[in-house]
């Protein structure tokens, strides 16, 4: 009975059928509209999806380029402590170097003299 008077029916059997057709009508529009936003929203999402995957392959750019300057920082800092050991070694192998030279002069002084007093208590 409700359904009678939400359709004002009324016995008119022709206004009855014109409301069904006004319905069905109805019913087709919104299907149209709930096509036409599926569409959009999947379009949006789409849109949406490439962007994050565009955000990622440059994250992933920069990433890589990082990772090849602290490579290159890396290499440079080792280069520099080899330079600096040898530097170091360099030193040491030259200051080594001048100790004995410095040790055989003091040898061939205290030979001699002992050599130059050994003659003079001759």
């Amino acid at each position: 009975r409700d359904f009678r008077r939400d359709l004002d029916i009324k016995g008119d059997k022709s206004g009855l059928s014109m409301q069904i057709t006004q319905c069905l009508a109805e019913i087709q529009k919104w299907k149209e509209d709930r096509k036409k936003v599926q569409r959009e929203y999947n379009e949006q999402s789409l849109l949406l999806i490439k962007q994050k995957e565009e955000e990622v392959r440059k994250f992933k750019e920069k990433l890589k380029a990082e990772e090849q300057a602290m490579k290159l920082e890396q290499q440079r800092f080792e280069k520099f402590q080899n330079e600096v050991i040898k530097g170091g070694i360099t030193r040491i192998e030259t200051a080594t170097q001048k100790l004995k030279t410095t040790e055989a002069k003091v040898k061939s002084e205290a030979a001699r003299e002992v050599i130059e007093q050994t003659l003079k208590n001759k």
